[in-house]
């Protein structure tokens, strides 16, 4: 698969945006983390440095394990999970967008706290999804706008992310 050259991840991102792009992209780094495209807008950000959608949901009890495992057994291509939930009543429409735009926003805001390393395309990996998904721009620009914040309240964000790994 080729990849587009960027200087950095949001670039790349509008990249292949603008390629219309489905598939998925392997951040090195730390934290690091896999972002999820679909037709070029970002679906989903999986991340150790945040939560993402389905924790959210089983970690807040808002879905209970077992109806979670018998969803995933009903329907197994994860994309089209989320469609399935809400035709089985486990949750509304609006609240399931809620869930996974935020973790999109929280995974790309964890991700950007510290330099990242290579990236790598690759095929489509299905998971649940934002839908229709984020456009890079915007991501990218609340990103921007939670780091300078961050920066105002607490220092600059990369020494508050170093100092995550020692402990403090």
């Amino acid at each position: 698969m080729k990849t587009p050259s960027a200087r950095n991840v949001p670039a790349l991102l509008q990249a292949l945006h603008q390629e219309g792009f489905t598939g998925t992209v392997r951040v090195s780094g730390a934290p690091g983390g896999t972002i999820h495209l679909r037709d070029g807008r970002v679906g989903a950000i999986e991340t150790p440095g945040a939560p993402t959608a389905t924790s959210t949901l089983l970690a807040s009890g808002r879905i209970d394990d077992d109806a979670w495992l018998a969803a995933c057994a009903a329907e197994p291509d994860a994309d089209r999970l989320g469609r399935h939930l809400e035709a089985a009543g486990l949750i509304g429409a609006v609240e399931l967008e809620v869930v996974c735009t935020a973790a999109v926003y929280d995974g790309a805001f964890a991700m950007a706290l510290s330099p990242p390393g290579d990236w790598e395309l690759t095929d489509r990996e299905p998971t649940l999804l934002a839908r229709p998904g984020v456009e890079p721009r915007p991501l990218a620009e609340e990103t921007t706008r939670r780091i300078a914040l961050l920066s105002r309240l607490r220092g600059p964000a990369g020494d508050l992310a170093r100092g995550r790994g020692a402990g403090t």
